[in-house]
């Protein structure tokens, strides 16, 4: 809770991967006994911001100023207002909104969040130990075994998959078959 000439400042952060997961957010935490639910989501290059009754540009753009100053990607943010009974003015009212949500989200433990592609790798047995030696940019979603093959689901990050395609062929001396899902 933060606190601004008895003004009290809510503020929630969640990680979303849709606008419409935000505004299931938004409207499922909004509080209708505050005087003000102000809100902004950054998710890729789309964002959205909304000051609910506070004079324009006042809490919705610095919330994700806010966002912004930190490089988040996939939030959403909502700080409920109450009143306190003393007018802030709008440059108190920027200056609170933004330094309620630093407060909270520097505070915070973030994930880095990477893209990834499923791949099938169909590998000899006696290689198979080629795939659970990989570093950790890459995940064994599932597995497959018979009496020659074993056929593996890996969930590998993308910007790694090139490096993935040729240790295995290297390894396997090319035996390995990869194909992406």
């Amino acid at each position: 809770m933060y606190i601004v000439k008895k003004s009290r400042f809510l503020v929630q952060a969640v990680p979303v991967s849709s606008i419409s997961e935000a505004n299931v957010f938004f409207s499922y935490n909004e509080n209708n006994l505050a005087n003000h639910n102000c809100w902004a989501y950054r998710i890729n290059d789309s964002y959205r911001y909304f000051d609910d009754n506070e004079p324009h540009g006042t809490a919705g753009r610095p919330i994700l100023q806010a966002i912004d100053e930190l490089n988040l990607n996939m939030v959403a943010v909502l700080v409920t207002r109450w009143f306190g009974g003393i007018k802030l003015g709008k440059g108190g009212l920027m200056r609170a909104y933004k330094a309620s949500v630093t407060g909270c989200l520097s505070h915070s433990n973030f994930i880095e969040i990477k893209d990834t592609l499923l791949i099938k790798c169909t590998i000899a047995v006696k290689d198979m130990h080629i795939i659970y030696n990989l570093d950790n940019s890459v995940s064994i979603v599932s597995n497959h075994f018979n009496n020659s093959n074993c056929e593996f689901i890996i969930e590998v990050q993308k910007d790694k998959i090139d490096s993935l395609k040729n240790t295995i062929n290297k390894i396997s001396k090319g035996s390995a078959l990869l194909c992406c899902l």
